[in-house]
């Protein structure tokens, strides 16, 4: 099997993006640099690009529509959150931009976020339900997709009676777009090897990997790395290039670690600690708050 490369599109045109807190961010696409990276994505033989979801950013289907007409080749690659809208809606969407652009669009499904961010969407269910959620979404997609006959569907978070489209998937190769289910937790996994073509996670050392996305290649469904990489001819010019690097110094994550505290770990009094990741290292923090007076 080849390897087949993506790109992001979220910095094409604001290399500074990252360094800037997500609510200082503009969501006012730079369309004329993200479509320069598209062709020069087109010269260098990668597949696709990623426009990516979220309040800071513009919305990735109607940014897909006006970047494949102005494109030949390149595969845009839209994110979506199973909690923002319809299946039916989505699907609408999605196939018309297949009929613009002859079928070069793909999703990339993410159950979510941050939680605060869910709610600036009206969405208010936790970690797990999400991704029984976005099962959910996914069959009633599929089913647009395969228009085999009318939908109908009645699960526990979307009802569909006599569904049909009047657009379909144009493509010459597909009957539907490739799917890539965004996740590392055994929820993602599930979900991917029933409903996505490939599972996009994080990397990790071979030892710790394979054991993990090997029962999910043998099931059928691809997996992919998402990684971040600072290019230059040897290692020891990336390192000292501080302008790819926003003029921070940089060191391996084997020798410092990494300490991430995301909203979602935050646990209340009596209650117990999920150990996530039983293989690795887990440091706890304790915040400790005094209320006086009251």
């Amino acid at each position: 099997m080849g390897l087949r490369f993506h790109w992001s599109l979220s910095q094409a045109g604001d290399p500074w993006r990252k360094t800037q807190a997500t609510t200082a961010q503009s969501g006012i696409p730079d369309l004329a640099a993200q479509i320069a990276l598209c062709r020069l994505a087109e010269q260098c033989g990668v597949e696709s690009l990623l426009l990516a979801f979220g309040f800071a950013r513009p919305d990735p289907v109607v940014l897909a529509s006006a970047i494949g007409m102005a494109t030949e080749s390149v595969t845009l690659m839209v994110a979506c959150r199973s909690g923002i809208m319809q299946p039916a809606l989505f699907v609408q969407q999605v196939n018309t931009v297949a009929a613009l652009t002859g079928g070069r669009i793909s999703i990339n499904i993410v159950a979510g976020h941050s939680p605060h961010e869910h709610g600036y969407y009206g969405d208010f269910l936790p970690h797990d339900e999400r991704y029984e959620r976005t099962r959910e979404f996914l069959a009633v997609c599929g089913a647009f997709w395969r228009r085999q006959e009318e939908v109908a569907h009645h699960g526990a978070y979307y009802q569909v009676e006599k569904g049909r489209l009047g657009t379909p998937f144009i493509s010459a190769s597909r009957a539907g777009p490739e799917i890539f289910l965004g996740g590392n937790s055994p929820q993602a996994e599930a979900v991917a090897v029933e409903h996505a073509h490939c599972l996009l996670r994080h990397p990790d050392t071979p030892d710790r990997l394979w054991p993990r996305v090997q029962p999910i290649v043998e099931r059928g469904t691809a997996v992919g790395l998402r990684v971040a990489l600072l290019a230059r001819p040897t290692r020891e010019e990336a390192r000292a290039d501080a302008t790819i690097h926003h003029q921070k110094q940089i060191d391996e994550i084997q020798r410092v670690g990494l300490f991430l505290k995301a909203t979602s770990s935050v646990v209340g009094p009596s209650q117990g600690v999920a150990i996530r990741h039983p293989d690795r290292r887990t440091d706890h923090e304790i915040e400790l708050a005094v209320v006086i007076g009251r």
